[in-house]
This record gives C-alpha cells, sequence and structure tokens, in this order.
C-alpha cells in the first residue's frame, strides 16, 4: 500500500457539485484512469480516498487535500495526468506527495469573499471592522444538534478588509476549521447582515485559497 496526497482545485461550476458528487466524480476518474486505486475489505468495498475539511456547496477552492491509497507506486507526473484527463475541467489536480502529517492536524483556513450590495451603505469598511473587532459576535448557526445561538468570535483567527466602497466588499477572512470550532465564510457574512443595517446582499463569491496548521504553514 501507497499512501498518497493530492492537492487540487475546485474551481468556475465545481463551486456547484456537492461533497458527495465530487467523490463520486473522483471515484469514476480513477476506475476510467486504470490507476492502481486500493479498496477497502468486506461486503461492500470502496476506494480509499477521503477529502480533508469539503467545501460547502458555492464555495471553489484553489489548494484542497485528497488522501488515497494504492496497490503500486506510480510517478506522480503520470498519475497527475491521467487522473486530470478523466476529470472535469473545472477540477484540477496539481500536485502529488507522500503525506508525513495527518489532515486532522488542520485547523486554519483562509477565504476570499467578494459581496455586491443592494444598496450604498456610508463608511461601510468602518462598519465592518466595528462588527468583528466586537468582543462577541453571536448568529443563529446550524449544528448537529439543531440551529442554537453561538458565538462565532473565537473561531475568527484574523480579517482583513482588502477593499471596500459604499456598495462593494472583499475581505480576507482566516476562520477556524478546528473539530468543534469550524467556521463557515457565509457565517461571517450572515454576522454582518445581522449587525449591519440594510446589509443586503445582492451577490457574493466565496473562495477558499488554502487549508493550513495553526502556525499558518502548510501541511507535510
Amino acid at each position: 500500500m501507497y499512501k498518497v496526497r493530492l492537492t487540487f482545485e475546485k474551481s468556475g461550476y465545481a463551486k456547484y457539485v456537492s461533497h458527495l458528487d465530487l467523490m463520486r466524480m473522483f471515484q469514476r476518474a480513477f476506475m476510467r484512469s486504470e490507476l492502481p486505486i486500493s479498496f477497502s475489505q468486506g461486503f461492500n468495498p470502496h476506494q480509499k480516498i477521503s477529502i480533508a475539511f469539503p467545501l460547502p456547496l458555492g464555495v471553489t477552492g484553489e489548494k484542497e487535500y485528497m488522501d488515497i491509497e494504492l496497490d503500486e507506486q506510480i510517478e506522480f507526473g503520470k498519475l497527475i495526468s491521467r487522473l486530470n484527463d478523466a476529470l472535469p475541467t473545472d477540477i484540477k489536480v496539481s500536485n502529488a506527495s507522500f503525506p508525513t502529517q495527518k489532515t486532522s492536524l488542520l485547523s486554519r483556513a483562509v477565504y476570499t469573499v467578494e459581496i455586491d450590495l443592494k444598496n450604498d451603505i456610508s463608511n461601510l469598511h468602518e462598519k465592518i471592522e466595528n462588527v468583528l473587532n466586537q468582543n462577541e459576535i453571536v448568529v443563529e448557526k446550524k449544528t448537529k444538534k439543531g440551529i442554537s445561538e453561538t458565538d462565532i468570535k473565537p473561531s475568527i483567527i484574523s480579517f482583513s478588509v482588502l477593499n471596500s466602497d459604499n456598495r462593494k466588499i472583499v475581505l480576507k477572512l482566516v476562520l477556524s476549521c478546528a473539530d468543534g470550532a469550524s467556521l463557515k465564510a457565509s457565517v461571517v457574512v450572515d454576522a454582518l447582515k445581522k449587525y449591519i443595517p440594510q446589509f443586503d446582499v445582492d451577490c457574493m463569491k466565496i473562495h477558499r485559497n488554502g487549508l493550513f496548521l495553526e502556525n499558518m504553514t502548510e501541511i507535510l
């Protein structure tokens, strides 16, 4: 058995592909490319592939991680080429390596969020900073137990307003993705809707730039 970590991007229309459908897409791609993917044992064998911290529906990502197991070793260049030939255009594998760290160690996610508003809001940059700098930011958050009032402030590691006028904002967010403290970028936008009057979103793009360890270095 050979464990391999793939880095891939999910762009364009692929953002509308759910995690379950993405897994099926990769499974079909491994079969079509005739790569030596390993299967589990038992009555219902399945390919040994797993994706770390799946992207929410509607979110693109440029540095996503998938761990796989192969029955035999294959040159990484051939692995990437054959897999990309079998995948849709908007899903592309960019790197392969032998992992030395578990993906469960990943605890930081970096997002770029572009928001166009329906209304002009004066001093928008300042109002966003005021909200995100509050000691407590309480929103309704969906959890395994249902919807509850949750303080998301501890899960906002850092933020910056990259660009802003009265109707358009570009945010960079560093959020926790650790087990039990994971936060979606869309929930941060929900907080802005709650705390800033007339913050009505016309359209929004969320892109995950990468997943990182607690010290903001890349996983090996």
